[in-house]
């Protein structure tokens, strides 16, 4: 999520690189500053597990939730038949800079291809 105006946008993006273990991560979810985000949504088989969750910062959870309204529309019509995520992460924070979720046909093209810019 990046967040503009206007105004210099360096002054207004946030900076998760200090945030360099999943305990650090976790921590600020308690503290209500992240929140938890599965890769693969459990509706669409994900587990409710470590290795399936990204802690981001609030809101974004939201934004993938209303990508995942699409992609399971598109599933519906049978117009794909994959779907990941693609994670990219700066320096060495565990809080992810980017996420694309690509829902992609029978074939492994992508037809559905979005991007989530974080930070």
């Amino acid at each position: 999520m990046i967040l503009s105006d206007n105004t210099d946008q360096n002054d207004h993006k946030p900076d998760f690189s200090d945030i360099d273990s999943i305990e650090k991560a976790v921590n600020m979810s308690k503290d209500n500053l992240l929140e938890p985000l599965y890769m693969m949504p459990l509706r669409f088989g994900g587990k409710a597990a470590a290795e399936n969750t990204l802690y981001v910062p609030i809101g974004v959870s939201q934004i993938k939730e209303s990508i995942d309204n699409i992609v399971e529309e598109l599933l519906i019509d049978k117009l794909v038949s994959g779907y990941k995520c693609d994670i990219k992460y700066k320096e060495k924070s565990v809080i992810p800079s980017e996420i694309k979720i690509v829902a992609s046909d029978s074939e492994g093209t992508e037809v559905f291809a979005p991007v989530i810019n974080i930070w």
